[in-house]
C-alpha cells in the first residue's frame, strides 16, 4: 500500500504554494511602488522581496532548514 501524501507536497501543491508566495510579492512591490510614487521600481523591488520571503520562509517557517 502506497504511503499517504500530504497535498501540500506533491507537484500541485508546491505550485500553488510558490504562486501564493509570488502573489506576496508582487503586492509588497505594488504597495512600495504606490507609495513612492515611483512605479519604475517594481522590477528591482521583487528581486529583494522575494530574496527576504524566501529567507522569511526558510528560518522562520520551516523547522528543516539549519540556521548559520
Amino acid at each position: 500500500m502506497k504511503p499517504s501524501t500530504q497535498f501540500w507536497n506533491t507537484n500541485v501543491g508546491k505550485t500553488l504554494k510558490a504562486a501564493a508566495w509570488s502573489a506576496v510579492s508582487a503586492v509588497l512591490a505594488y504597495i512600495i511602488t504606490a507609495t513612492t510614487n515611483d512605479p519604475e521600481l517594481f522590477g528591482p523591488t521583487t528581486v529583494f522581496i522575494n530574496t527576504a520571503l524566501v529567507f522569511v520562509q526558510k528560518t522562520f517557517l520551516s523547522n528543516q532548514t539549519a540556521n548559520i
